[in-house]
């Protein structure tokens, strides 16, 4: 059933719940084979595994001896992640070294939000958790649909979305700083449903109130010293569209994403109104895409962009484009999108990218993060949580 030495769990290479039922489980087991049976270009090792699993799992009495086995291990990986986590809060705070090209990066690992299980997690190299912030601690309180979150210096800043901040905390899991009551408003310190939030060079935090309609620029006292978007037109949606309805372009409708780029402009995915704007700092679009000139028919709108070093901008959605600044197409990753909305993405200097996705599957819905290369070669993926819709 299992080396002596090496332990796989089932439930997750058939990615199935631990208390899934027989027909979950046969569902599962079906739907892997027809992607992994060798008759079908699949490999032969990943089958056996897959093989061995299904005729575990499906009979009651080894079922049981290998969820004892697997208890077993459970406790002892707790337990050597809370020994990483001791030895990680020991670690002086230069020693975690943030990636320049991708702030979810850094020598701790990579930085995850796992909306859905309402947690915020770091994965080293081999997929190992080495880090959680879950549970609800004094003052910072539980996390409800974390959206986004960087590194920040050597803290980590947080879009806590369904409780309307933003917060930063240290590795010790201390709250640093907060910006919103906790409750979604309208007013110069409140949010209402934040999508994204990142410190620039100046050390405020850029964040996308989206629900207000609006990209702000915040101090560490709390003070908006920067805004795009008007919160009065953000008001008109609960009295009347015949406003909205007469206006040829609305400033804001969705951002739900922005970067400050190195000459004062911010970058902004309005995905409600299906564009990209850069604006300046006195509040002028100075550059769009798509251009007025082309159909917008074409493009949905954006998740996540970023700006390149290259000058390009990459952008997600149902799959992964970069595009320079005519508008041209000079790099996509479309394969294997079918059913995945892709949350972000940042390009590294050796041209890998690494994307966070939410995908939906027979058993649920999983959120992933993995690897490409520049012609689009998966280089390594790892699950970090499922939530079944049925």
């Amino acid at each position: 059933m299992m080396e002596k030495d090496t332990f796989i769990d089932y439930y997750e290479l058939l990615q199935v719940h631990p208390k899934a039922g027989v027909d979950v489980i046969k569902k599962a087991y079906y739907f892997l084979m027809q992607q992994n049976h060798p008759d079908k270009g699949g490999s032969e090792e990943v089958a056996k595994k897959i093989n061995e699993a299904y005729k575990v799992l499906t009979n009651i009495e080894l079922r049981k001896e290998y969820d004892f086995n697997r208890n077993l291990k459970t406790s002892e990986k707790n337990t050597s992640l809370e020994k990483k986590e001791t030895s990680l809060e020991k670690k002086t705070k230069a020693e975690n070294i943030i990636s320049k090209e991708c702030p979810i990066m850094s020598s701790y690992g990579t930085l995850v939000s796992d909306e859905r299980g309402n947690r915020v997690l770091i994965i080293d190299s081999d997929g190992e958790i080495t880090w959680v912030y879950a549970k609800a601690v004094s003052p910072i309180g539980k996390l409800k649909n974390p959206h986004f979150a960087i590194f920040s210096d050597k803290n980590i800043l947080i879009t806590d979305t369904g409780n309307s901040r933003v917060i930063e905390i240290s590795h010790k899991k201390e709250l640093l700083w907060q910006f919103g009551t906790g409750e979604a408003g309208y007013s110069e310190k409140s949010l209402d449903s934040p999508s994204s939030a990142l410190k620039i060079p100046n050390g405020n935090i850029l964040i996308c109130d989206t629900g207000n309609k609006r990209v702000i620029e915040v101090t560490s006292f709390g003070e908006i010293v920067w805004q795009y978007g008007d919160l009065k037109d953000a008001k008109m949606f609960g009295k009347s569209l015949l406003p909205i309805m007469s206006k040829t372009i609305y400033a804001m409708f969705t951002p739900v994403s922005a970067q400050r780029l190195k000459n004062g402009n911010t970058l902004i995915s309005d995905i409600g109104n299906k564009r990209i704007i850069e604006v300046s700092p006195d509040k002028k679009i100075v550059w769009q895409y798509p251009s007025k000139k082309l159909e917008k028919d074409d493009f949905l709108g954006a998740n996540f962009c970023v700006n390149l070093s290259n000058g390009n901008i990459l952008y997600t959605f149902d799959k992964l484009c970069e595009i320079n600044q005519y508008g041209d197409l000079t790099w996509e990753y479309s394969k294997n999108v079918n059913d995945m909305d892709i949350n972000w993405a940042y390009k590294l200097q050796n041209n890998q990218v690494i994307i966070n996705t939410t995908r939906i599957v027979r058993r649920g819905i999983n959120q992933e993060i993995m690897m490409i290369d520049s012609y689009g070669k998966l280089l390594w993926r790892y699950y970090y949580s499922q939530y079944k819709y049925f």
